[in-house]
């Protein structure tokens, strides 16, 4: 185990040129960074503990590279406070050791001596690292899983094309790693073992080198994988937003169809309300129709036999004036000989009254013969007057009877016309209402 303090000229730091900047973090390979010259590194950036500290900033003469040193101690998180010594050198740590004792059963612990701790992003950024072309030596014993890892989560491990440190066969600490996970580590950030000094099997040392083409293809990869992912998560988006356009089409869709559902729902029930409506409407159009064809066929018949009795009764009442104008006429006839006799029996009597007066003057013997011839013409006129006043009266009366005829005739001339009107504006509701009857049917079928 002394070997990590006393490396020999063996060690590989050849490359084709000499790095830019070489990362110490100690306390462990110390002599690997007291080794460096300036034909190894132009600059040497170191975090070590007190003694490895004044030893790299004692003058070196110009073989060495260009050295910054702080007195410090890097960790993950910068937060311990004590740093765990033991009796045999090399093996110091801020972290208890475990598997350490049970390499070295008599490893005897020293009391925990205080030191600065520095995070590690901290170190790397103040040391000032630029390019790819850098030497870590890492020497921090105990971390050196915890800080491999925090750099490569941190980009920061890319830095350095060239890594040394120990790969114990097992865990020496307190939450640290064996070697084979952290020789898997470097492996998975592309980096190759290079070489390695097994004189301790238990506790190797080993350089790997940043392999350029591996990192190129891992980058490539990498690139490859995060646009297949960045192409898959706008494929999902586009899937995504077209299963919710979909579903909002689908959402649209189903809601028309529900909105149309409901406007035809409401739409035939509102027309089946119409059709009942116009079926309740043509039940008593037809209940209508069929009372009024039962009505027009009692007044047809009604009307047929009131036509054939105003017919009967017209021809008899024809009849009947016929005779009267007749009668009228023999009664005018009758009327008129009587007005003759009557003037002519007139026109005697003044004869007579003439002849009486003659006779009164000439002869006064026949007076009383006279006289009574005169009384009997004057009864005679009596009676023709009589006669007169009753053919006269008759005449009146048949006068009357005629003009009582003419009237029936007329009413029943008014009454026939009256009922011809009537059946005449039956026919025409009973036409109007068939016609309204196939109306609505049209109009359903068209609905």
């Amino acid at each position: 185990m002394g070997r990590m303090q006393d490396i020999g000229p063996a060690w590989p730091f050849a490359a084709t040129r000499p790095f830019d900047t070489v990362l110490y973090l100690g306390p462990g390979l110390a002599r690997a960074a007291l080794a460096l010259s300036g034909a190894d590194a132009k600059r040497l950036v170191a975090f070590a503990d007190a003694k490895t500290h004044r030893l790299l900033t004692a003058p070196g003469g110009d073989t060495r590279p260009e050295t910054t040193s702080h007195l410090a101690i890097v960790s993950p998180t910068g937060t311990e406070g004590g740093l765990y010594d033991h009796t045999m050198m090399g093996f110091a740590s801020v972290r208890a050791a475990t598997g350490l004792k049970t390499l070295f059963p008599g490893l005897q612990a020293q009391p925990q001596t205080p030191v600065e701790t520095r995070a590690l992003t901290d170190a790397v950024n103040s040391a000032g690292i630029t390019g790819t072309h850098n030497l870590l030596i890492l020497g921090a014993t105990g971390c050196e899983g915890d800080i491999l890892q925090a750099l490569a989560a941190s980009e920061q491990l890319q830095l350095f094309s060239r890594i040394l440190l120990p790969l114990p066969s097992l865990p020496l600490y307190e939450n640290s790693h064996d070697g084979p996970a952290m020789a898997a580590q470097l492996d998975a950030a592309c980096y190759t073992r290079i070489w390695t000094d097994t004189e301790d099997p238990d506790l190797p040392l080993a350089a790997f080198d940043l392999d350029q083409v591996r990192q190129a293809d891992r980058a490539a990869l990498a690139d490859r994988d995060a646009r297949i992912a960045s192409l898959t998560d706008q494929l999902d988006q586009l899937t995504r937003t077209l299963d919710e356009t979909r579903d909002a089409h689908n959402a649209a869709l189903n809601s028309a169809k529900t909105a149309q559902r409901e406007e035809h729902e409401t739409a035939t029930a509102a027309l089946q309300t119409k059709i009942d409506g116009l079926s309740d409407t043509l039940k008593l159009r037809n209940a209508e129709i069929t009372e009024l064809k039962t009505r027009l066929a009692r007044i047809e018949t009604a009307h047929a036999e009131t036509q054939e009795q105003h017919d009967t009764e017209i021809a008899a009442l024809r009849a009947q004036l016929a005779r009267a104008e007749a009668a009228d006429a023999d009664h005018q006839q009758e009327a008129e000989a009587l007005r003759t006799r009557l003037q002519t029996s007139t026109e005697r009597v003044t004869q007579l009254e003439q002849q009486l007066g003659t006779l009164q003057a000439s002869q006064s013997g026949t007076d009383q013969k006279a006289a009574e011839d005169l009384k009997t013409l004057r009864s005679a006129k009596t009676k023709s007057d009589a006669d007169l006043a009753i053919a006269l009266r008759m005449q009146a009366l048949r006068e009357a009877d005629l003009a009582e005829l003419r009237d029936r005739y007329q009413a029943l001339t008014g009454e026939n016309a009256h009922l011809s009107d009537l059946l005449r504006r039956l026919y025409h509701d009973l036409d109007f209402l068939v016609r309204r009857k196939r109306s609505p049917k049209k109009g359903t079928k068209g609905g």
